[in-house]
């Protein structure tokens, strides 16, 4: 991963440090992206609970990614709200 270019190595004083590049986040980004949807319809069809705190901690990229999505899937059991502006 590190030799693909998607992984950086940095040191935190002396202590090596391993985090994605701008290549391997827009990988994970869109990985992610591509699976909630199904999470999601999954948790619907179950009827609940509706909760996806994970999503806090998610960049803004990766949460329009994720609406994009859900979105073309055009699941009825969804409220689709078009996204006009993202900035």
């Amino acid at each position: 991963m590190i030799e693909q270019g998607y992984l950086e190595i940095h040191h935190l004083g002396r202590l090596p440090c391993l985090s994605f590049s701008e290549k391997g986040l827009a990988r994970a980004c869109r990985i992610r992206s591509e699976e909630w949807p199904q999470q999601c319809s999954a948790r619907v069809q179950s009827g609940g609970p509706y909760l996806m705190t994970f999503l806090k901690d998610c960049n803004r990229r990766t949460i329009f990614q994720l609406l994009d999505g859900i979105s073309q899937e055009q699941d009825p059991n969804y409220l689709f709200v078009r996204v006009v502006d993202r900035d």
